[in-house]
């Protein structure tokens, strides 16, 4: 499954607390999602390939996009492994 691309404006930005930090979530269609790593612009094309490889392991994922960054989001209803601790390597490092 291939992941939905929104313009940030249309979606619904909060935070909230999850494994002892504050996270930034994004709700869409009565979903919720956890940020897994947002980008400049510019590097879109390698951000939608790990949101790809993200949605190919069967997780529900969406990209947002603004005037200043894209960002990867997961959805909070995927499998309790997909959210924590492996959330933070879902949080890949984007060689500029």
């Amino acid at each position: 499954m291939l992941p939905v691309v929104l313009s940030e404006n249309v979606v619904n930005l909060f935070k909230f607390y999850m494994d002892g930090s504050i996270r930034e979530g994004m709700r869409y269609n009565d979903e919720l999602y956890v940020l897994a790593h947002k980008f400049p612009g510019s590097h879109w094309l390698k951000g939608y390939q790990i949101a790809c490889e993200l949605a190919a392991s069967e997780k529900l994922v969406a990209i947002t996009a603004s005037d200043d960054r894209y960002a990867i989001w997961i959805s909070l209803r995927a499998p309790a492994y997909a959210r924590s601790p492996l959330l933070g390597k879902c949080q890949r490092q984007i060689e500029y």
